[in-house]
């Protein structure tokens, strides 16, 4: 089994967002742990970076957005350094401007980003050249796990322990 830790809101996120954006693919398909990174990454922090402007997204919408489906989790707070959703990895896929279906040698096929639900553009990097994992089979777990753990995806050791 694999672990992914994501920055907060994005774990919680996990469920109502489908599809991870990544800057790298993965070929790994199955049962994938995702992981609350231990420092929050602030709204401020992201407009520092430039992240939303890039997109053309205003802060407040993703405030809004996150206000909206995360009640419980801005009343008792995020789940910072835990596991606490198991998910299905399904498929990773190069994302396109164009259709989603392309031939790039390999009969591979790409997820347009066009063809995505509001939800999903506003919680993603959706930029052509960058990866979608697609997810499904979500469960939250009813006691998150306390786990150090570092940006990224990794092999889980001791899974069945961690995880029984």
């Amino acid at each position: 089994m694999k672990i992914l830790t994501l920055w907060e809101p994005w774990a919680s996120l996990i469920g109502i967002k489908r599809i991870e954006t990544r800057s790298k693919a993965s070929n790994y398909t199955g049962r994938l742990a995702i992981h609350s990174a231990l420092k929050p990454c602030s709204i401020a922090m992201l407009r520092d970076l430039g992240y939303l402007a890039k997109r053309g997204q205003h802060p407040n919408e993703m405030q809004s957005l996150i206000e909206e489906h995360l009640q419980a989790r801005l009343i008792n707070g995020f789940p910072y350094g835990q596991i606490i959703k198991l998910v299905n990895q399904d498929a990773c896929r190069p994302m396109t401007t164009g259709p989603g279906h392309g031939y790039d040698g390999q009969l591979r096929k790409y997820i347009s980003i066009g063809d995505q639900t509001q939800m999903e553009l506003l919680l993603g990097n959706w930029q052509a050249g960058r990866y979608a994992y697609k997810f499904s089979d979500f469960i939250d777990l009813t006691e998150p796990i306390p786990f150090v753990g570092r940006q990224g995806m990794r092999e889980l050791d001791d899974h069945e322990t961690l995880l029984a």
